[in-house]
């Protein structure tokens, strides 16, 4: 006999389900896995943006690279390029996987690529800047360089802050700030008969590396009629 049509309906879905079944499943898997890695990417937002940051700091940095920091640069930002070339072409569970593993390495990346570009830049200003502030100490046994000496002792200040930032558009304007009242504290030493010479000795004195090969007779002169002798010491051996 027979089973009744109702019966037999149940059944008939159930052959119609079961080719679909994988189809379903995978796309269950993918959900999960896109949901895995939307928050591994949200998660590294921070570091995103900093590489927004970074962007803005490459024309301060991009001719002052050595070598090696540019093959570090270099091969760091192929591999983030393949990652976003991944991320914009993911298809599969699988792929959505190796976003997320990918993505979990940006921070340590970001950090290292941060850190050279910061160092360049500092290496920078201290090549331009750190000659001046250097003085500051010396000048203010100079009594009539001690207006100056305060200055210094300001514009130190302020580079040491500079040194510690990521090169942008707002730190290179402090820098270019910094570089004039350089010039200016220069140009006003030099009024007062403190040559690009004496500064040179003075800062040599700073720095207790004096020497008698650095009192050259123009530097003797101004220690001679500046009479500040007594209050400088330099190293005889």
């Amino acid at each position: 006999m027979a089973e009744p049509t109702s019966q037999l309906a149940p059944l008939d879905l159930l052959e119609d389900l079961l080719p679909s079944l994988p189809a379903a499943i995978e796309r269950s898997d993918l959900g999960e896995a896109l949901d895995s890695a939307l928050v591994a990417v949200r998660n590294q937002r921070q570091s995103f943006e900093q590489l927004e940051r970074l962007q803005e700091a490459a024309p301060y940095i991009r001719n002052r690279l050595g070598e090696q920091d540019r093959l570090i640069f270099g091969a760091t930002l192929r591999g983030l390029s393949d990652m976003g070339n991944l991320m914009a072409r993911v298809n599969t569970a699988k792929d959505l996987d190796a976003v997320g593993n990918r993505v979990a390495n940006v921070p340590a990346e970001v950090q290292s690529l941060t850190g050279i570009a910061v160092r360049v830049w500092s290496d920078h200003i201290s090549a331009q800047l750190v000659p001046t502030t250097k003085l500051g100490d010396v000048l203010k046994e100079i009594p009539k360089a001690t207006a100056i000496a305060t200055r210094v002792a300001r514009l130190k200040q302020r580079v040491l802050v500079l040194a510690e930032q990521l090169p942008g558009n707002a730190s290179n304007a402090e820098y270019e700030q910094c570089v004039n009242e350089a010039d200016r504290i220069r140009t006003e030493l030099s009024a007062l008969g403190i040559s690009d010479a004496v500064a040179s000795y003075l800062r040599a004195v700073a720095e207790g590396s004096a020497t008698l090969d650095t009192l050259t007779a123009e530097v003797l002169q101004w220690v001679q009629t500046s009479r500040v002798g007594r209050r400088f010491k330099i190293q005889l051996i």
